[in-house]
């Protein structure tokens, strides 16, 4: 006789007490995804310095003042989720800190970088980030060396996907905000 396999879903209260409890290391890269405790490939040199380059592209600029640009805060999706994102553009601190940490309503931009990634956060991430109504997406994809950007979600997909490998591109919320995509691949 076989016994089903099924998996423990744990929830962001479940998540929150493991933390306290200090059931991760300090410093262990782990999210939690759609219930599931996921671990994190380490951030390779190439996505530290695209994910400081892109911060300094935005730092300064007029459009940007009034916002709060974070690199990998915990973002708080619906009751079973909390992924990292490598780069958020969001609103400012005072509008969301007193909900401790970030939702999917006090973002702008989300920026997910991937080296060894690509697969699972083009088919995992990028479908949560869309049905909880995150407005733009960028994937950086450091292998490919292009950007892959989906905006305008509806009905828990993003109505728009576009590919960049060169030219310039900025957030939606931001047309200022202009990257040159040949420099920041170029790292």
């Amino acid at each position: 006789m076989s016994v089903p396999y099924t998996h423990h879903r744990w929830t962001l209260e479940d998540w929150d007490r493991m933390i306290a409890a200090g059931v991760f290391r300090e410093g262990e890269r782990v999210e939690l995804i759609e219930g599931e405790v996921l671990e994190m490939t380490p951030a390779g040199d190439r996505h530290v310095w695209v994910m400081a380059w892109l911060a300094r592209a935005w730092s300064g600029l007029p459009s940007c003042e009034s916002v709060q640009i974070m690199q990998q805060v915990p973002l708080r999706l619906g009751s079973d989720s909390e992924p990292e994102p490598d780069v958020l553009i969001l609103k400012p601190v005072e509008e969301w800190s007193a909900s401790g940490k970030p939702r999917a309503g006090d973002v702008h931009l989300l920026v997910e970088i991937a080296d060894t990634s690509l697969e699972y956060d083009m088919n995992k991430k990028v479908p949560l980030y869309a049905r909880h109504g995150i407005p733009e997406v960028w994937v950086v994809d450091l292998t490919g060396r292009r950007v892959h950007v989906f905006r305008n979600p509806e009905d828990g997909k993003y109505r728009q996907a576009d590919v960049h490998s060169t030219g310039r591109i900025a957030p939606a919320a931001f047309p200022d905000a202009e990257i040159d995509v040949g420099a920041m691949l170029a790292g």
